[in-house]
């Protein structure tokens, strides 16, 4: 049995180590620096000549950092601190569900820091927090399984800082991965004691990965323990285990239930993608396990980063390939077995890979992303294979082992330096991969010779693998002074004095700055950097990029376009990156689009033929069209005027209204707007139908003078309410 003094003093020990490991890797941050990749917001033509304060950085691909999550941060921190749990996203796509949208991570426990501090505080304690966690749930599934503290905490040191959870900092995806070591122990603890507490510790940590926001690695989390547990079972085949992981489930699932079920619904309003098959990792980025380098896309060895980044350290697989000779072999020959099947998974290897691409929906899963697994297994059997030395002293069978080990290894390393095709520093290459492979061969041989015993051992090892891990992680994100984390550009203020930011949109042509940026400066826009929803999709297409992972206006579509679906989502400003060879087309739409602003190379176009945010149409104009490809054809024809027919997908049944036409007197005002709220004031001497330009989504409530009123989905993407003549409070 274990002596639990000493597992006291070994738990303040480990906590000490991986606190000083996360302060390691972000240590700028102590100067008041932010770990943010500065440079891809400032290499925007919006930011030109800003000055920058440290000398440019080297990071990799890390556009959803800038474009997606750290905006959906800002957005969170905001609104929280205005007072408002923010369920609705008025800052992009004409209007977008924010507490659906998984990746916003609303309900995330951690995120309780965006509630307490400010943003850029906030983003860097949670990324440091993150780096803690993991190698803590690590090292205690490590040593729920009987590993030894050396080999806990070199596997805590590994997990936290491999190429998965690194390459992945700063979003939902490594959010949710953090939690996969803490899901094991949770099922290894409910299988000896399936006790009540073993039973919450697991219903929370199942609940975790849903919260985080990633519902896809959450899918590959599950899938993994299930099968943990499932082999766990089968060894010894009892009713309370299964009943507790059954309940630890079912518990799991009403605690995420704030999340999933939002979630699930807004993935009904998105277009169907179940059928298309994700790729796979070719085997070239199977050198990702033994590339350390990880500061462009691709890499010097043409290695897909963030996708292919893998490494686990040379120490690690080394110490990895000696768990076979753990005491407690079984738990190594499982995680040897998964990683096996992940690793098949992920590269597609047959017939694995055949068979996974024809099962319906787990085909469209993003399966590659089971790197998570693997690099977990990799991490557990290093520590394993550590805890095997530890135990006792292994004879030639498992120096052959590690002899063979370190020649496979150096063969590998080998190809890293026949693939390599740019320049890359030496930290970063093959020869440092090489020399680390070196220094983690050393001390294992001693192990196994007799020649280093009692506490030299685990030091060395985890002060090796901590060298090298944090040489590999440190700096992935780059620092940033404060200042220069989405500092504001001239046309943020020209647009902060162009009149209320709630009664006009803003797109973008040609990216003058980063998608979702409202959200950091507090504009809307009608474009987008995320998944929009069918209806939203189909009403702007032919106006934007052809891609699914995003509203992106094409000026050229725009000026070429003979219909008033652009106006219709109250787009007043276009931004445009100039030179801009759509410049010759606007100046002969000068009746529409007037440059009213001009610093550098960004210019600011006023669309004058942009509708209001919202207006009335009168019921006579009302026109029904069943089908969503219909609605589309009519609203796309030049002769269509959104202020005098409103396209509606159903017949009013029971609905009576007047013939006369609409008020001219009529009047229409937004009092109040937040994120989750309009408050408008309507008066006039006909029935209409109040246009609210904004996307429709079936979340949305409305009350006419204080009675239900039904919201319907209009002009096939834009949200209606019916008004009946006289006044009215919508």
């Amino acid at each position: 049995m274990r002596n639990p003094g000493k597992d006291r003093h070994f738990w303040r020990l480990a906590f000490g180590v991986f606190a000083l490991v996360s302060v390691l890797n972000y240590f700028p941050v102590l100067s008041g620096q932010v770990p943010f990749p500065r440079d891809h917001v400032l290499r925007h033509s919006a930011w030109d000549g800003y000055p920058r304060t440290t000398p440019p950085q080297q990071v990799g691909q890390l556009i959803d950092v800038v474009a997606l999550f750290y905006p959906f941060r800002a957005w969170l921190s905001r609104s929280i601190g205005e007072g408002t749990l923010p369920l609705w996203n008025p800052h992009i796509m004409s209007g977008a569900p924010f507490e659906a949208n998984a990746q916003s991570a609303l309900f995330y426990p951690p995120h309780i820091l965006y509630y307490l501090f400010p943003l850029k505080a906030a983003w860097t304690i949670n990324l440091m927090l993150r780096l803690f966690l993991a190698a803590v749930f690590m090292a205690l599934f490590v040593r729920s399984i009987g590993g030894s503290p050396g080999g806990a905490m070199l596997s805590g040191i590994l997990f936290a800082l491999c190429g998965f959870t690194i390459e992945w900092q700063g979003t939902s995806i490594d959010g949710a991965g953090i939690w996969l070591p803490l899901m094991f122990y949770a099922v290894h603890r409910l299988y000896r004691n399936p006790g009540a507490r073993s039973i919450a510790i697991a219903a929370f940590a199942f609940a975790m990965p849903v919260l985080a926001g990633h519902p896809e690695t959450a899918v590959h989390e599950t899938f993994a323990v299930c099968l943990f547990a499932g082999w766990l079972w089968t060894r010894r085949i009892g009713r309370r285990f299964l009943q507790a992981f059954v309940l630890a489930g079912i518990l799991a699932v009403g605690l995420a239930a704030v999340q999933w079920i939002p979630t699930i619904e807004w993935l009904r309003e998105m277009p169907s993608q179940l059928e298309n098959p994700q790729p796979v990792l070719d085997r070239h980025q199977g050198q990702g396990f033994f590339s350390r380098d990880i500061r462009s896309d691709p890499s010097s060895a043409l290695v897909s980063i963030p996708e292919g980044a893998s490494y686990v350290g040379m120490l690690g697989m080394l110490a990895a390939s000696l768990s076979l000779y753990y005491e407690k072999k079984r738990y190594a020959v499982f995680l040897l077995i998964v990683a096996a099947f992940c690793t098949a998974v992920s590269f597609g290897i047959q017939p694995v890979g055949w068979i996974m691409a024809h099962i319906p929906v787990v085909k469209a899963i993003k399966n590659s992303r089971l790197i998570l697994v693997v690099d977990f297994a990799l991490a557990a059997m290093a520590g394993l294979g550590v805890s095997a030395l530890e135990q006792r002293q292994h004879g030639r069978q498992a120096l052959i082992t590690l002899g063979a080990a370190f020649l496979v290894l150096s063969f590998c390393i080998y190809e890293v330096h026949r693939a390599t095709m740019t320049p890359v520093s030496f930290d970063r290459s093959p020869w440092a991969s090489l020399i680390f492979l070196f220094v983690g061969f050393l001390p294992l041989l001693l192990k196994m010779r007799g020649r280093l015993e009692d506490w030299r051992f685990p030091l060395i090892i985890v002060l090796i693998a901590g060298i090298e891990m944090v040489t590999y992680s440190y700096g992935y994100l780059g620092f940033s002074p404060a200042a220069e984390v989405f500092p504001t550009p001239p046309v943020v203020d020209f647009l902060r004095t162009a009149g209320d930011p709630g009664t006009f949109r803003v797109a973008r042509d040609r990216v003058p700055m980063p998608h979702d940026s409202g959200m950091i400066f507090g504009f809307e826009e009608a474009d987008g950097y995320e998944i929009a929803t069918e209806r939203a999709s189909m009403f702007v297409s032919g106006l934007t990029e052809d891609r699914p992972d995003g509203v992106m206006f094409q000026g050229e579509k725009i000026l070429l376009s003979a219909d008033r679906r652009f106006d219709m989502l109250n787009v007043k400003y276009l931004i445009a990156s100039t030179p801009n060879p759509n410049a010759d087309l606007y100046a002969r739409q000068a009746e529409r689009f007037v440059p009213v602003y001009s610093q550098g190379p960004v210019t600011v176009f006023e669309n004058k033929t942009a509708l209001p945010r919202s207006f009335l149409v009168p019921t006579t104009g009302i026109e029904i069209v069943s089908d969503k490809k219909g609605q589309l054809d009519r609203i796309k024809q030049p002769r269509f005027d959104p202020l005098k027919t409103v396209v509606f997908e159903q017949p009013l049944h029971g609905m009576i209204f007047a013939e006369n036409g609409l008020d001219p007197d009529a009047r229409l005002a937004i009092i109040e707007q937040g994120a989750n709220h309009y408050r408008i004031a309507a008066q006039s001497r006909s029935s209409s139908i109040l246009v609210l330009s904004q996307t429709y989504y079936p979340g949305w409530k409305a009350t006419v003078n204080g009675v239900v009123a039904p919201v319907y989905p209009v002009d096939l993407a834009l949200t209606g309410v019916i008004l009946g003549a006289g006044v009215s409070d919508v």
